[in-house]
């Protein structure tokens, strides 16, 4: 009987709530009190969810790792099969006849094409096309042109240029940074490439193209075919060199940059040659 009693007894004995109980348990032990758990958040609209963000643990991210930045070599230009530029009409040195060259090399027919650089830079085949932009002034009433030394190191296809000095503001035509199709991207490039290395807004100047530049003598020339354009500036003083290779940036008489054109690279001196001589007096 005193079994059967017993029994009843621990049915109807109430439950007790976990909670309670460990709270009970570190007030008897001097631990002080144990956190209850945090209240529901309502989520019902936007402050409700930020409500809800905020009770959220915060959980540390682990840093974010800088994209390393692409080199020079692993860059994707624009570019030609020499046998299609030479199949137009083999030059080298300077030519006006640009219109000979220039549509007809960005047309599907002349198979422009989009290479690796590190692959193209040693490999006469394949001419990379390349804006080749002459900066010209003629505030004060008296025509300059902006000059400036290459900077460059080993590590840089440019280095083949080291120290030299330049006229001529350019570069490759970049799928990344220019767009895939080959015409839209020349186009794109070569207002890019001026406002990146001189700060130069290419729509907001008078500029033509005067030629096209070819230099079979030197291993970087063999690789690449230039087009050349003259951009008229007016204020001298908003041009500089934005680019670390651009160095002692200056506008310079002709006629003063003719008696040191022995220091300029090679595409310098065959175009400011050809303007010293459409400047010259005809005899």
């Amino acid at each position: 009987m005193a079994k059967k009693k017993a029994a009843k007894t621990a049915k109807t004995t109430p439950a007790v709530d976990p909670q309670e109980r460990l709270n009970a348990e570190a007030e008897a032990e001097g631990a002080g009190d144990v956190a209850s758990p945090p209240e529901t958040v309502e989520t019902n609209g936007i402050e409700g969810q930020r409500e809800l963000l905020a009770a959220l643990p915060v959980k540390e991210l682990p840093p974010v790792q800088a994209t390393p930045e692409k080199s020079k070599d692993d860059e994707v230009v624009l570019g030609v099969p020499r046998a299609v530029f030479e199949k137009l009409s083999y030059f080298n040195g300077f030519t006006g006849d640009s219109a000979r060259y220039l549509p007809k090399l960005l047309e599907p027919e002349s198979l422009p094409q989009w290479r690796r650089r590190g692959d193209c830079e040693h490999d006469p085949s394949f001419k990379q096309l390349i804006p080749y932009l002459i900066v010209r002034t003629r505030a004060g009433g008296v025509e300059q042109f902006f000059t400036y030394r290459r900077k460059g190191d080993a590590k840089n296809n440019e280095g083949r240029l080291l120290a030299k000095r330049s006229a001529g503001i350019g570069g490759h035509i970049d799928r990344d940074k220019d767009g895939a199709e080959p015409a839209q991207a020349y186009f794109a490039g070569v207002a890019r490439e001026l406002a990146e290395e001189c700060g130069v807004n290419l729509a907001g100047s008078a500029h033509t193209i005067i030629g096209c530049v070819n230099d079979e003598g030197t291993d970087v020339g063999k690789v690449h075919l230039g087009f050349v354009y003259v951009v008229d500036v007016t204020d001298p003083a908003g041009v500089h060199g934005m680019e670390e290779a651009i160095h002692e940036g200056k506008f310079e008489p002709l006629s003063s940059i003719m008696r040191d054109l022995g220091s300029f690279e090679p595409w310098s001196i065959s175009v400011l040659s050809y303007l010293h001589q459409l400047s010259s007096p005809k005899s």
